[in-house]
């Protein structure tokens, strides 16, 4: 029943994740060609609409992946083609939602501990809006980064709570410190050729989120992904020294692999190295 609940929840903001990219890229490209009062682009109170025809849609429109395919990917009003990316990315933050909850590192005994698990699961909604803002126009905006860092310290508040340790509040400020400051200075020392200025305000909330250990595992699993890709476009003659490549996508991947394995790792690393 855990894993359904988590699964509805998961499409039901991954349908968020949708309507949030889309909408604040419409804001920060002026609104729409058809206007509209400032409401109906409301993050939160506007009323969903067809990307196409603006037309209000209504709840048997919106229900996650089941609209899409009923619909045969099409809107009902306007007949126009429905991108693949809704369902999508539905069932991809189902799929992380339901994951956390099968490979979460701590123990799940109290209702603090479940306030944990939740507030990992809804920092997920910004995380997943920047991949996909970051893969479709090489830009983070920085109020979804804002916007996680407000569920990053909730979800570090109530972690030190239900652990009873300021340790993980003293964690959390050493690895946003440790990999904020890095990125500022590849930043300031490339003139922003190596890195963006987003990457920089992402790499503070990233090392809040998985303390100063595990800052230093996610950078070095984003680079690995990073290199793999390269290596996967090389082999198949994709590749050319002008193509850009978002970091962002990996290093957000990376803080969901180290925040779910990543005290394993370490731990393996600490006994083969005899710490």
């Amino acid at each position: 029943m855990i894993y359904v609940l988590l699964g509805v929840l998961g499409l039901a903001l991954g349908s968020f994740v949708n309507a949030l990219v889309w909408r604040v890229r419409i804001q920060d490209k002026g609104g729409l060609k058809k206007k509209k009062p400032s409401k109906d682009l409301s993050i939160l109170r506007g009323r969903s609409m067809c990307v196409y025809c603006k037309h209000s849609l209504r709840w048997i429109d919106l229900i996650p992946v089941i609209s899409w395919v009923s619909l045969k990917g099409r809107c009902r009003y306007c007949k126009k083609a429905i991108s693949w990316q809704y369902p999508v990315v539905e069932c991809i933050l189902a799929i992380l939602a339901v994951g956390s909850y099968f490979f979460w590192p701590y123990e799940l005994s109290s209702w603090a501990s479940w306030l944990v698990l939740i507030a990992w699961v809804i920092s997920l909604v910004p995380m997943l809006a920047l991949v996909i803002y970051d893969i479709k126009w090489m830009e983070m905006p920085t109020r979804i980064i804002y916007s996680l860092n407000g569920t990053a310290m909730v979800f570090i508040g109530l972690m030190a709570y239900d652990l009873k340790s300021w340790d993980i509040v003293i964690s959390s400020i050493a690895g946003s410190i440790l990999l904020g400051g890095l990125f500022w200075m590849i930043y300031q020392i490339s003139g922003g050729r190596w890195i963006g200025g987003a990457d920089v305000r992402y790499g503070f909330t990233m090392g809040a989120l998985l303390g100063w250990q595990g800052a230093i595992l996610g950078l070095a699993l984003a680079s690995y992904l990073g290199t793999a890709l390269i290596i996967v476009l090389i082999a198949i003659g994709k590749y050319h020294k002008k193509m850009r490549i978002p970091f962002g996508p990996f290093l957000i991947s990376a803080t969901y692999i180290a925040a779910l394995f990543g005290q394993q790792v370490i731990n393996w690393y600490k006994s083969l190295a005899g710490l």
